[in-house]
């Protein structure tokens, strides 16, 4: 084995083929392809990657949760009536159907939690022809079947969630049943019961409310209009961000904590757009665009999800897709690359 001495001062092994086994920091220069290259700490760029598994069914306004390789949705719009019942699980490659949900309720139902233990909050019922109305349901997986659990204290739609099937908080929505009643109440579920806590800190939240985090570090867009104001809730009480998002549009999908997020997609269901941004604990930047379109689309929104990396599927425009994307980075990752002395 020779070394590469032209850097003055540093002494590169010159190899044949790369090491089996390189450690942090470890350089090298392999001759049979010519390159000098470097085993470290490195940053990897934000992509989008078209999955090549869709769901099995179009849907939007399906909120969706899980981890990166473990997710879920159900109910959701798929166009005309009746609503979608059915649920999918997501295991990191592909979508399998699953079970329906106790009663099937339609769209805009909250969801928490991932493949394994889940549960659906609120949403909408159809009633005919004339029209939509809101539902206090509440219903927890499993991993194999669904149950109906203790009824959410109002009827609620398009509420944000974050949390565990176990542990959750629920803000925001509206009442169809009302005529679009919005609200700004939190709700938080230990389990066992239901209790309300803090108001969100405007007094219009609408629909199209979505959240991201946990029951007790949790950030809610505001997203019935067009907006870039979150809220930051710490258990007990909300306060706006300081720090705005830069794109405005609503229906995003977000996943995430308070500390590193991602805010993705959005728009309307006529004009929907690509656009992303990420959130590192101080401020939001813009980060690379997706490969299609998603408004009101599954996310990858569990407390356990490792952000930024995540996936969105199915969504907007028109009345609800199956494609999904996956998301990876900015992120610092130990591997091997190639070097450039030049």
């Amino acid at each position: 084995m020779a070394n590469y001495d032209a850097v003055s001062g540093l002494r590169i092994p010159v190899v044949s083929s790369d090491p089996s086994a390189p450690i942090e920091g470890e350089l090298w220069y392999n001759t049979t392809v010519d390159k000098f290259r470097g085993y470290g700490l490195y940053q990897v760029n934000a992509a989008w990657s078209s999955s090549p598994a869709s769901l099995n069914a179009g849907r939007r306004s399906c909120e969706g949760a899980g981890t990166v390789s473990s997710g879920i949705g159900f109910l959701g719009y798929i166009g005309g009536y009746p609503r979608y019942g059915a649920s999918e699980n997501w295991n990191g490659s592909s979508w399998t159907n699953k079970p329906s949900t106790p009663t099937p309720l339609g769209s805009a139902c909250s969801h928490v939690g991932d493949a394994s233990a889940a549960a659906g909050i609120g949403g909408n019922y159809y009633s005919g022809p004339s029209g939509l109305g809101a539902t206090n349901y509440h219903f927890e997986w499993n991993g194999s079947s669904f149950s109906n659990s203790t009824s959410l204290p109002v009827q609620r739609n398009n509420m944000a969630a974050a949390g565990t099937r176990d542990s959750f908080a629920v803000v925001g929505g509206g009442d169809y049943n009302g005529g679009s009643q919005p609200s700004n109440k939190t709700f938080e579920w230990n389990g066992s019961s239901w209790s309300e806590t803090g108001n969100l800190p405007y007094s219009t939240p609408g629909s199209y409310t979505q959240g991201f985090g946990s029951q007790s570090a949790m950030g809610v867009l505001q997203a019935d209009a067009p907006s870039t104001a979150w809220y930051v809730y710490n258990g007990s009480s909300w306060s706006t961000s300081p720090a705005s998002l830069n794109r405005n549009v609503n229906g995003r999908s977000m996943w995430g904590s308070t500390s590193s997020a991602v805010a993705a997609g959005g728009g309307t269901p006529s004009i929907p757009y690509v656009g992303t941004e990420t959130w590192n604990g101080s401020s939001w930047s813009s980060s690379a665009d997706s490969n299609s379109n998603h408004i009101q689309a599954l996310r990858s929104n569990n407390p356990g999800s490792t952000s930024p990396a995540g996936w969105v599927f199915g969504g907007g425009p028109g009345n609800g897709v199956s494609a999904g994307e996956i998301f990876a980075g900015p992120i610092n990752s130990v591997q091997k690359v190639d070097l450039d002395f030049s």
